[in-house]
């Protein structure tokens, strides 16, 4: 299976999802940590590799749980060089549709989409490196509904990551000033 053919599958069906055919969507939607993990481990997935089952029982906690209707998902395609924000509509569903797609999308959630995709040159600055790619785990972004808000509505969000770059700067540029006005003649001349 393509990793390309992912985002195209999700988007033509409006949903996000992940992986894991195997996993037991009521497990997904109402365990606990503990019974995803002991779930994918039993299933000697991962071999017994603790660290990678602790990842993906996580994962897969936050995406059925920890996720709910009214968040926003953001993510980048990478081949459309595009950002995309989504709604989240629905509680945690598993597929029961194109079951002859090899397309390792199982588990989902149905999505809108309030804005086109946004081009990434276009994206702002700030949040670049804050972004989902595909097959990336769920995370909580500082700010994010006021964020994707602000977007959607067309306007650069403020956030706290803003606020850290004004403050950084405003630090190094005293800095720099303060070891300016230090410096006498001779240390200009050798500058």
């Amino acid at each position: 299976m393509s990793m390309s053919g992912c985002i195209p599958f999700c988007e033509s069906h409006k949903i996000v999802g992940l992986g894991w055919k195997w996993v037991d969507p009521n497990i997904v939607a109402t365990g606990s940590r503990e019974q995803l993990w002991n779930h994918i481990h039993e299933a000697n997935f991962y071999k017994g590799d603790r660290r990678k089952i602790g990842g993906a029982a996580g994962q897969m906690y936050r995406f059925g749980q920890e996720c709910a209707a009214g968040d926003y998902v953001f993510y980048y395609d990478p081949p459309r060089k595009h950002v995309r924000i989504c709604r989240v509509i629905s509680g945690p569903l598993y597929r029961d549709f194109d079951d002859n797609q090899d397309i390792d999308i199982w588990h989902y959630r149905k999505v809108e989409y309030p804005i086109e995709p946004i081009p990434i040159l276009d994206f702002h600055g700030v949040l670049k490196g804050t972004l989902l790619g595909p097959r990336m785990s769920f995370w909580n972004m500082p700010g994010g509904t006021a964020v994707a808000e602000s977007l959607i509505s067309g306007v650069a969000p403020t956030s706290q990551f803003d606020k850290e770059y004004d403050e950084t700067y405003k630090r190094l540029r005293d800095l720099l000033v303060k070891r300016s006005e230090a410096l006498n003649h001779a240390d200009w001349e050798c500058l």
